[in-house]
């Protein structure tokens, strides 16, 4: 992908990003990989494990939804978690099984492109670094 935007990708072509986006393999990889996070109590009442019982056929409807602009995101599920050392509590906001999946297969379209023009030295959301990270790798904790 990287290499059709290097030499440039025009619009009247037909190619896009969000066709990447949408694509079912993409959209597969999304899943695999975010179906892991087995958390329950969305807000569509819909599970992981109930999403996957019929997965090609809603990643065949997502990708169509995405394809013909009908998507739309679900609101999240807010929940309280405690803040570690204190008693105050933050917010997390839990989305849906599908919200889950777009997002994931935004950022497999994405991450790689913006993952080149990052600098070296950046750590932060960024994959495989994060703010505990030294140059000579990971502290022990």
């Amino acid at each position: 992908m990287l290499t059709a935007l290097e030499a440039g990708v025009k619009e009247a072509s037909g190619l896009a990003l969000m066709d990447k986006v949408y694509a079912l393999t993409n959209l597969r990889a999304a899943f695999c990989g975010s179906e892991s996070q087995r958390r329950g109590g969305w807000v569509d009442h819909q599970t992981v494990e109930r999403f996957e019982q019929h997965w090609e056929e809603n990643l065949a409807k997502l990708s169509e939804s995405l394809q013909d602009g009908s998507y739309r995101p679900q609101a999240v599920r807010r929940v309280w978690i405690p803040k570690p050392g204190s008693a105050e509590k933050r917010p997390l906001g839990i989305p849906t099984v599908r919200d889950r999946v777009v997002q994931a297969a935004l950022r497999h379209v994405l991450e790689p492109i913006w993952e080149r023009d990052f600098d070296e030295q950046s750590y932060g959301f960024r994959p495989n670094r994060g703010v505990r990270m030294l140059s000579d790798g990971w502290i022990n904790c």
